[in-house]
């Protein structure tokens, strides 16, 4: 049996709220604003979700090499105390976080909070992990819920794709890259998706997958060979129906995680839903 080259978890849009906070969808219209009451009245909140999902990657029967997150670890813009709030509840993951900012986050305080380092702006940055590059691309724009990268971006990122270079490569980043067929979510999409498509097709077969958040449902499409995969929060699932114009949570789907396995010819995708009620 070919023995896998790394194995993480992949989660997404934890949005921790803080006792009395509520949520701030800026330039979202007001007539969604119904939509934030759906998400208040669930039954559980954000930091009870994060402790269930703490404790369900403490139970796998290996450890990680690393978690990966995908972005809007909080739920407000520029709220420092929330990354203090969400390390200490992070802190008993069995390995290494890594994080790509997302339209609700502050990157600057991400960075400082989280990762203890001076801000860098734009966010990007690449890891190899047991012979796997894994390039990350901070997406967020500030003041705006849909995505962009740069064409310094797109240049970085051709940079890291060196010829003969065969290592298996993941791009990570939190803006959906590719349509839904959802009006309301694919308004906040990543609005130059393209270019990051075709410098991906650039690196050949090393594309193993391109991995995002955002849009809280758990989703695979292949586009010329490459897989696109997104997590599903960690908090609670948005409904994408093709079609869906206004914005509602997905009845009765409990938030979760994705396991990702590398091996040298494939990558494998494990979906996990975190048992509910928790507290």
């Amino acid at each position: 049996m070919t023995q896998p080259l790394a194995r993480f978890v992949h989660i997404s849009d934890t949005h921790l709220l803080r006792p009395g906070q509520g949520l701030n969808y800026g330039d979202i219209p007001p007539e969604y604003a119904h939509f934030a009451r759906q998400v208040l009245a669930l039954p559980y909140d954000s930091a009870a979700a994060l402790r269930a999902l703490v404790a369900a990657v403490n139970a796998l029967p290996f450890r990680p090499d690393f978690t990966l997150h995908t972005g809007d670890v909080a739920a407000q813009v520029g709220v420092p105390q929330d990354y203090e709030a969400f390390q200490e509840l992070l802190a008993g993951l069995p390995a290494p976080v890594i994080y790509t900012p997302g339209n609700h986050d502050d990157s600057a305080a991400l960075q400082r909070f989280l990762l203890g380092q001076t801000p860098a702006q734009p966010y990007d940055h690449a890891h190899t992990i047991n012979s796997v590059q894994l390039v990350c691309l901070d997406s967020s724009l500030p003041g705006a819920h849909a995505g962009r990268l740069s064409v310094a971006q797109v240049d970085w990122l051709k940079a890291q794709l060196a010829p003969g270079d065969d290592r298996p490569l993941l791009v990570a980043l939190h803006h959906h890259p590719l349509p839904l067929g959802a009006d309301w979510l694919d308004s906040l999409i990543l609005d130059n998706s393209e270019a990051l498509h075709i410098a991906l097709k650039r690196a050949g077969d090393r594309p193993r997958a391109v991995l995002y958040g955002h849009i809280h449902a758990h989703t695979h499409a292949v586009r010329d060979g490459v897989l696109y995969t997104s997590a599903p929060s960690a908090w609670c699932e948005f409904r994408a129906w093709p079609g869906d114009a206004p914005p509602a949570l997905l009845d009765g789907a409990a938030p979760g995680f994705n396991l990702v396995t590398v091996y040298p010819d494939r990558i494998a995708v494990l979906h996990h839903r975190l048992p509910l009620p928790f507290d």
